[in-house]
C-alpha cells in the first residue's frame, strides 16, 4: 500500500520557533522529516504582545495573523524542498497556528489562534486544514 503525506505545522508557547512534521501514513505512521524553524523577532514580539491580557489591539492581531500565515506557507515550501519532496505529494497541511488567547473558563469559553491558513494555502498550493 502506497502512503499518503501530510505535514504538521505548530508553533508553542514559548514563540520561538515552528515545528514542521513530514508524515507518511500507509499501515504504519513514520515522521519522514521534522524541523524546527526559528521565528522572526518582529513576529515574535507581535506574538506575545498578543498574548497577554489587555493587547487587544486588531491591526497587530491582523499582521501577525497575516504574517505568520506567510512565514508557515514558505518555510513549508523550504521544508520539502529539504526532504526532496513535491508539494502535489502532499495530501494536506494541517497548521495549528499559534495560540495567542485561550479562555476555557470564561462566561463564552474561547480560544483563538492566528496563522491565516488562506494564506498558507495560496503560497504551497496544498489544502489546508485549521481551526
Amino acid at each position: 500500500m502506497v502512503g499518503q503525506v501530510f505535514l504538521g505545522a505548530i508553533s508553542g508557547t514559548s514563540v520561538d520557533g515552528l515545528d514542521l512534521a513530514l508524515l507518511e501514513i500507509s499501515r504504519d505512521l513514520s515522521v519522514t522529516s521534522a524541523t524546527t524553524v526559528p521565528l522572526p523577532e518582529a513576529l515574535q514580539l507581535d506574538l506575545k504582545v498578543l498574548g497577554q491580557t489587555g493587547n487587544d489591539d486588531l491591526a497587530v492581531l491582523g499582521r501577525a495573523d497575516a504574517m505568520l500565515g506567510d512565514f508557515i506557507g514558505t518555510a513549508i515550501l523550504d521544508c520539502l524542498a529539504a526532504s526532496g519532496t513535491a508539494a502535489q505529494d502532499v495530501t494536506a497541511i494541517g497548521s495549528h497556528g499559534q495560540t495567542v488567547r485561550h479562555r476555557p473558563g470564561g462566561s463564552a469559553p474561547f480560544t483563538l489562534q492566528v496563522g491565516d491558513p488562506n494564506r498558507i494555502a495560496e503560497i504551497t498550493g496544498i489544502t489546508t486544514v485549521a481551526d
